[in-house]
């Protein structure tokens, strides 16, 4: 029996020591005294169809510089540093403010917009459902997702915004969800049949999450296992396989990240810094991706990455913001409007 504690703690030891080369760690969570409540005025400032209650921004401490970096987690070498590339150095002591050295990526409350889309209409213009994964607020990833949701409205394209964890979405596949889920069986309940009249409407299906171990975050991946049921999203063929039922959709991922600082885009997007390693994972991302578009009959359009998150303490991190929008900018004008 000792022994095979110890085979277990030694297995446990390994598989921690394993890190991603672009894998971005959860936060650990705030103190309780860091946790404000919402105010009204936040909880109201998103899609009506979408009500959205956001986190408590980040303290404007959190903009104070700390070391001098570029955002990328690791130096010009391309050898890692075994943090966030949002992460300020530093050890956070009892009762600290925990966003100080954070692995999310927090944007400081001075500097976060928000960003409201119009919604659906019953117009013939082309729509985009954004579905938002992000438990914070006031986060790199959500300045990813409002640059793109007002992009997309500016290019004359309707925008609706799920925010799942604002919404409280239910990410798990219940027992009593499953064989609808799986198998088709039975109706969906009312909060799932809501999200399909969503996709229903949508040209466009855009997920917005940090990458957490190399795959979406749990609620991300909770509404597609619950929302792209069977008989909704894809049906069982009289001669065996599967048939997408959702064609002449495409589906498009945001994605941030933060360890190597290796690129910003997709493959053949790396900057230098282990160029190789890039495209392999977003190659490894893409066969994911393409298996889950043919599974639902959409098209796989591809993903933004950002590895190069601005570090929280960096003394450039306006600027670096920036960039940052301007570049997910120019890769949706060549995805979606080129």
């Amino acid at each position: 029996m000792i022994k095979k504690h110890l085979s277990l703690l030694l297995a446990g030891t390994v598989l921690t020591g394993v890190l991603s080369a672009c894998g971005q760690k959860a936060a650990a969570p705030a103190p309780e005294s860091t946790a404000a409540s919402v105010s009204s005025t936040e909880s109201t400032a998103v899609s009506t169809t979408s009500p959205e209650s956001t986190a408590a921004p980040a303290p404007e401490s959190t903009a104070a510089p700390a070391a001098a970096s570029d955002g990328s987690g690791s130096d010009d070498s391309g050898s890692g540093d075994a943090l966030s590339g949002a992460t300020s150095p530093g050890v956070l002591e009892p009762g600290a403010d925990a966003d100080m050295v954070t692995s999310a990526s927090v944007v400081p409350e001075t500097i976060m917009e928000d960003y409201t889309p119009k919604g659906f209409t019953d117009g013939n213009a082309k729509k985009a459902l954004f579905v938002v994964a992000d438990p914070r607020y006031a986060t790199v990833t959500r300045v990813l997702a409002n640059t793109a949701m007002s992009h997309f409205e500016d290019k004359g394209v309707e925008v609706e915004v799920r925010d799942l964890y604002a919404m409280g979405f239910d990410p798990v596949l219940s027992a009593e969800d499953f064989y609808y889920a799986k198998d088709g069986i039975g109706e969906p309940s009312d909060a799932v049949k809501t999200e399909q009249e969503y996709v229903t409407k949508a040209d466009y299906l855009i997920f917005v999450y940090p990458n957490w171990h190399d795959t979406p975050t749990a609620m991300a991946k909770g509404y597609m296992e619950k929302v792209f049921a069977k008989k909704f999203a894809y049906q069982d063929l009289p001669g065996g396989g599967l048939e997408g039922l959702l064609s002449g959709k495409g589906m498009y991922t945001i994605m941030n990240c933060g360890y190597l600082g290796g690129g910003r885009g997709w493959i053949g997007d790396g900057v230098g810094i282990e160029d190789e390693k890039w495209d392999r994972y977003m190659e490894a991302f893409k066969v994911f991706d393409d298996d889950t578009a043919a599974f639902w009959g959409v098209e796989n359009l591809g993903r933004f990455v950002n590895d190069r998150t601005p570090s929280n303490g960096s003394k450039e991190y306006v600027q670096e913001l920036e960039e940052l929008k301007e570049s997910l900018e120019e890769h949706l004008d060549q995805v979606f409007f080129s």
